[in-house]
């Protein structure tokens, strides 16, 4: 690469999957062309997800029949990391009761425990991933086990898992009614705790990592107490708004639209204390009012290209750093397409 990108300064992504490679059976926007770019560029990319449900190998060849190429060892679960969990908190070849699907069950063989399915056979732990199929029985009989003292550990605590119609429940849902039932709030091994993107950095045997993701309370509060940079795209569950009132926490390094971004030119937001200015465009924020480029916005929902929210991003964390009140913002969509100027 011969300009600088956002990729210039690392040689790995730990990327997130449901909201950044694909949204249910269909590719994200700017995936598949945005992983290839990457690779072209000699940036190895490793996929993380708190989607525990599939196997890696499973997770692999949606990835290759969606247009990007995947082996199953590039893939990190919250299965496995969950499994990694328990097995600091119980002795080994305990017996589970998994309430999961295939990638809970098969991680829990793998590593040795004896899985069982009722809590009549006294079991030590109960490890909740997402089973799409679990029903009201399910649900019942881990709630009975963790009752009778069964160790609880949640794969991950999701509330929602983005699919093609929308926002469809996720694991913390789930996990959030045997919790309601039994009182027992269960520790998790999914993002954002560090456990997925030390594993993934790992397996990966690079140095320079670049998380990436679509949620700000997991995918980049997990990167930040893990010490990495990260990038977040707008091709899942969070809006350009939600970005810009952000917690300082869940702030990511690289606020983009898409995965193609971090291959193409980057310019690092020059902020005073009234203005932000990216390439050609400067963003002013006063008395309730948006000015980009001397031109004023109106109130309705606006679309931006990526300079101008990039610099807008900027200069509302300042702005909210400064103790003022942003949630006046209008709600913006992305100018897709149209990404610099």
């Amino acid at each position: 690469m011969n300009e600088h990108t956002i990729l210039s300064s690392y040689d790995v992504i730990l990327s997130d999957l449901d909201g950044v490679a694909y949204r249910g059976a269909d590719a994200a926007i700017g995936a598949v062309e945005g992983y290839q770019s990457a690779k072209n560029s000699g940036v190895r990319v490793v996929y993380m997800t708190n989607n525990s449900a599939r196997v890696p190998a499973e997770t692999a060849r949606q990835l290759t029949r969606l247009g990007i190429p995947t082996q199953p060892e590039d893939v990190v679960t919250s299965a496995i990391t969950g499994v990694m969990l328990l097995s600091t908190l119980v002795p080994a070849g305990a017996k589970v009761l998994p309430l999961g699907a295939e990638g809970v069950r098969v991680a829990l063989s793998e590593a040795g425990f004896l899985l069982v399915d009722s809590a009549d056979d006294r079991p030590d732990a109960v490890l909740h991933g997402l089973n799409p199929d679990a029903t009201w029985a399910d649900l019942s009989e881990a709630a009975l086990a963790i009752r009778a003292g069964a160790t609880y550990v949640a794969t991950n605590i999701d509330a929602t898992l983005p699919k093609e119609r929308g926002e469809y429940l996720g694991n913390g849902s789930l996990v959030a009614a045997v919790s309601h039932a039994t009182g027992v709030v269960p520790v998790s091994s999914g993002k954002p705790e560090p456990t997925m993107y030390q594993l993934a950095l790992k397996k990966s045997g690079r140095l320079r990592p670049l998380a990436v993701g679509d949620r700000l309370n997991t995918d980049i509060l997990g990167a930040n107490r893990s010490g990495y940079d990260s990038a977040h795209v707008l091709t899942g569950v969070t809006t350009m708004k939600q970005v810009m009132l952000a917690e300082k926490d869940e702030r990511p390094t690289y606020p983009v639209f898409d995965l193609r971004d971090l291959t193409r030119s980057f310019e690092k937001p020059k902020v005073t204390h009234e203005t932000a200015t990216v390439g050609s465009t400067t963003v002013s924020i006063s008395d309730h009012s948006i000015v980009i480029n001397n031109m004023a916005l109106g109130r309705a929902t606006v679309e931006l290209t990526l300079n101008e929210y990039q610099a807008l991003v900027a200069l509302a964390w300042k702005q909210v750093d400064a103790g003022h009140d942003m949630s006046w913002l209008p709600e913006f969509s992305p100018r897709w397409g149209e990404t610099a100027e």
